[in-house]
């Protein structure tokens, strides 16, 4: 079994759907993880949905936490084969779904334009805020972030970062993510996520003024 992120997670990395194809072929199950897609410019243009009616091995997972800012509800569902879903469905716990995760999902999708309208929102701040970020970030000695479709920025340090996350944190209030949980990365990496351009100006005087002290 292969479990894949696109886009790739940490990195922002979006994947081609050819080159994904591929490993349809290699593996008797295909999990993607396509929770940050929607908020990727044309990013659905490389989504492996289409595939799923002549692939009984994939299974493709979505997310509208990440697309509307609801971390907190863990609001997503799975798309594949009717007959792997319901072999799953007996599997599962009860209850997949607290009451107002189920109604905030029924009030986000009941208009399919207003749904349509809000990614193209999204995505237009996603690719905005990107780039305007990723090129600020780049003129901050002793960090280098990597290129990103994503609404995060993966970012590396000439020395470890802790000192740096934990003063942000301590005098700044704001909190990036550590990365020393995703296997092959260390203490020399962290991950941004996009905010407002208010919000990502805040972000860049606080990291300046750490860098600097």
């Amino acid at each position: 079994m292969l479990w894949i992120t696109n886009p790739h997670n940490p990195t922002g990395q979006l994947w081609s759907r050819d080159s994904l194809t591929a490993l349809l072929e290699r593996f008797a199950l295909v999990i993607c993880d396509e929770a940050f897609l929607p908020l990727v410019p044309d990013g659905e243009s490389e989504s492996l949905i289409p595939l799923l009616a002549s692939q009984p091995n994939l299974v493709v997972i979505r997310s509208l936490t990440k697309l509307h800012g609801l971390a907190g509800l863990r609001l997503g569902y799975a798309l594949a084969r009717p007959e792997r879903l319901a072999r799953w469905a007996r599997w599962r716990d009860p209850w997949p779904l607290n009451g107002l995760a189920a109604a905030a999902g029924e009030r986000l999708l009941a208009d399919p334009h207003r749904h349509r309208r809000w990614c193209e929102r999204v995505q237009r701040w996603s690719a905005r805020e990107g780039d305007w970020m990723q090129r600020r970030l780049a003129g901050l000695a002793g960090l280098e972030p990597l290129p990103s479709a994503a609404n995060f920025l993966l970012i590396r340090g000439e020395r470890p970062l802790q000192e740096l996350r934990e003063g942000l944190e301590r005098r700044n209030r704001i909190l990036l993510r550590d990365c020393r949980s995703f296997a092959g990365l260390d203490e020399h990496w962290l991950r941004i996520g996009l905010q407002n351009r208010s919000g990502n100006r805040r972000l860049l005087r606080a990291l300046h003024g750490e860098l600097n002290r």
